[in-house]
């Protein structure tokens, strides 16, 4: 059991850290990408490159304020903001972990600004899919940087939502990397981290369709849907699944993200999940409307055919519903 609750995990978390506003960048520059070897900090070079306009912050649509913790303020020290932009234009181009150096180099001269922290973590997770699948070392080294620094920004302000989101993600990544005893400290680690992060999410925008908030309502919305409900479930790993919640935070990520394609296929398969399991005529007619709507959704990521695809075989046959993911249907229960 604890063995496939770790690969459980990993399919889990590969949906909930959707690639956002990087999705065409890591395509086309997954190769900038270096092995993780070389995660000690470093000093970037010295080049002012201006950053990209995509990367300010974009005010949420019917999003409650929040503590601005994560939010960057200006940077003051001489010298510093020329590394900061390098830091940013890496991003920009699909060199996370190239990224995640400068961001530390800032992060060691600007040691209070919490947004370098989560940004920081934020490119460690993403450097992570540049490596081979089977490159399990340097995966767990790339995923404790990141979570490291997620938890050095929550040291800061535990207010901090993009801090806890990548924490959580981080942490629960681990687990699928780890053994079944360390795998069931993490779980119940991630599960206990995924509620302060609901109580506090981010607020952070990179583009009109990307909220880190989003992020984290589809993420944790998929992670509800499939796990199990089951009380010796939640004895052995400490979470416990929900397929009603799963409902309410999906259409909470398409609220502030209509035009995503995951999200609504989220949403589709949370309805479908919980309507077949009560007989509830009303829910499975509303997954199957929704799912039929992503047709005409717009692309942003590489990942939205795949998604229409799954889309149209959940509305072909909604018993997959609560085991649907990109990477094939997970049975659990």
């Amino acid at each position: 059991m604890l063995t496939r609750l770790a690969f459980l995990l990993h399919l889990t978390l590969f949906s909930i850290i959707p690639l956002g506003n990087f999705g065409s960048a890591w395509a086309q520059s997954s190769a900038a990408t270096v092995a993780p070897a070389h995660v000690a900090t470093v000093a970037p070079p010295q080049v002012a490159i201006v950053a990209p306009a995509h990367v300010a912050t974009v005010a949420p649509p019917q999003v409650a304020a929040v503590a601005p913790a994560s939010l960057m303020p200006p940077i003051r020290e001489p010298g510093v903001g020329a590394f900061w932009e390098d830091s940013l234009s890496r991003e920009a181009r699909g060199d996370y972990l190239g990224a995640a150096l400068a961001g530390e180099w800032v992060a060691e001269q600007i040691p209070d600004n919490i947004h370098v922290r989560w940004r920081i973590a934020r490119n460690y997770m993403l450097a992570v899919e540049g490596l081979p699948a089977d490159d399990h070392d340097g995966r767990r080294q790339l995923l404790e940087s990141s979570r490291a620094w997620a938890r050095r920004g929550r040291q800061l302000d535990t207010r901090c939502g993009e801090c806890c989101l990548y924490d959580f993600a981080s942490t629960a990544r681990l687990a699928a990397l780890g053994g079944p005893i360390r795998s069931m400290r993490l779980v119940r680690e991630a599960g206990r981290t995924l509620e302060h992060c609901l109580a506090s999410p981010p607020s952070w925008s990179d583009s009109p369709w990307s909220y880190e908030r989003a992020n984290l309502y589809h993420g944790a919305g998929v992670f509800l849907r499939l796990l199990p409900e089951s009380r010796w479930f939640s004895l052995f790993s400490g979470v416990r699944g929900d397929k009603k919640r799963a409902i309410e935070l999906g259409r909470r990520a398409v609220d502030l993200a209509p035009e995503r394609v995951d999200y609504a296929v989220g949403l589709g398969a949370a309805l479908l999940c919980h309507g077949s399991r009560r007989d509830d005529a009303d829910e499975i007619a509303e997954g199957l409307r929704v799912l039929e709507g992503v047709v005409g959704l717009p692309d942003h990521l590489p990942t939205d055919d795949l998604d229409r695809r799954r889309a149209w075989a959940l509305r072909a046959d909604p018993s997959l519903a609560c085991s649907n993911t990109r990477e094939g249907q997970i049975h659990f229960e």
